[in-house]
């Protein structure tokens, strides 16, 4: 009986158990070899030269591998969004791949998308899988979003959503954006004006904490917890001192939630520090919760809340300004 090469198994190892048959040409194995690995179920064709081998678990990440492979191109749209666990995007849904235009392709595999600019620099790797970056994979996103009356694919908030937690998240950066723009303005790329648009919006030095703030607000009403008043402005006898996160009426503790910022120069960060030595003052006592907190370690978040609500909140769940 035949067996693969150990270069081959170890190939397939490191891409969820599927290898072309450019690899195999490169070991050396004749066409009558390969038909006898493909007769003794070694291996399974799978594309028009992507076989799979036997055994091999059958995943979600496999099939978008195999349908990039096949098509000879990268993840895109919702597909390159699910693989960068970008909010609302899941890895079930036909795999999206990206091709250039002046190929003439068509796959039973995929939902091919083509391109007329796509450099190497838009691209990345996610377990193995090439894929568009995240930058790119939100110009793409912002292509096919808008009224379903206008045939567009998903909704606009879906997209601002998913915008709004990359930054937060530091899976992008505004300059990625920019630069991604910039190459792709030229060329008339749909979504630009989109991207551009949410880049302006929140191009005051910090990424808008809409997303973050309705994720902590669900954390919370999952957890049965009685929900704060949010966006509350601080004015005692009606000078402003700042506008808080959360707040439950009639306490003196603020919650308040960050991602990454942009552009947080040290006058920004004199600025904060000044702000919550200000709210400390005046008696308000201050928690704060980074992103990877409220997604990751939310019992914090509810345990700081319902101390809160207590009349008992420590601050030992969460970084505090007092």
């Amino acid at each position: 009986m035949s067996t693969l090469p150990h270069a081959l198994i170890e190939l397939a190892e490191s891409r969820h158990g599927v290898i072309t048959r450019a690899a195999i040409d490169a070991e050396g194995i004749s066409r009558r070899r390969l038909d006898r690995l493909v007769s003794q179920r070694i291996l399974e064709r799978v594309g028009r030269r992507v076989y799979r081998v036997s055994g091999a678990p059958r995943t979600l990440r496999q099939r978008i591998l195999i349908a990039c492979l096949d098509a000879r191109g990268v993840a895109t749209h919702r597909t390159a969004a699910a693989l960068h666990g970008l909010n609302g995007f899941t890895e079930d849904l036909q795999p999206e791949v990206m091709i250039h235009e002046a190929r003439n392709c068509r796959s039973k595999l995929a939902r091919l998308r083509t391109t007329s600019t796509i450099e190497p620099v838009d691209i990345t790797e996610v377990d193995g899988i090439p894929t568009t970056t995240v930058a790119r994979t939100l110009l793409s996103l912002a292509s096919i979003a808008g009224p379903a009356s206008k045939g567009k694919e998903i909704r606009d908030w879906v997209v601002e959503d998913a915008f709004d937690e990359a930054l937060a998240s530091g899976r992008v950066t505004a300059e990625e954006l920019e630069e991604t723009l910039q190459r792709c303005r030229q060329s008339g790329r749909g979504g630009v004006k989109v991207i551009e648009r949410l880049l302006q919006e929140r191009s005051s030095g910090q990424v808008t904490e809409s997303h973050l703030e309705r994720v902590a607000l669900r954390v919370l009403a999952d957890a049965g917890v009685r929900l704060p008043e949010c966006q509350e402005r601080i004015a005692p006898e009606g000078e402003f001192v700042a506008r808080v996160d959360f707040i439950y009426p009639g306490s003196r503790s603020v919650i308040e939630v960050s991602g990454q910022r942009w552009h947080r120069t040290a006058a920004q960060m004199e600025r904060d520090t000044e702000r919550r030595r200000r709210l400390t003052f005046l008696g308000y006592r201050v928690f704060e919760f980074t992103y990877r907190e409220v997604t990751r370690k939310p019992w914090l978040l509810v345990r700081t809340a319902r101390g809160i609500l207590d009349g008992r909140a420590t601050g030992e769940s969460a970084t505090s300004a007092a």
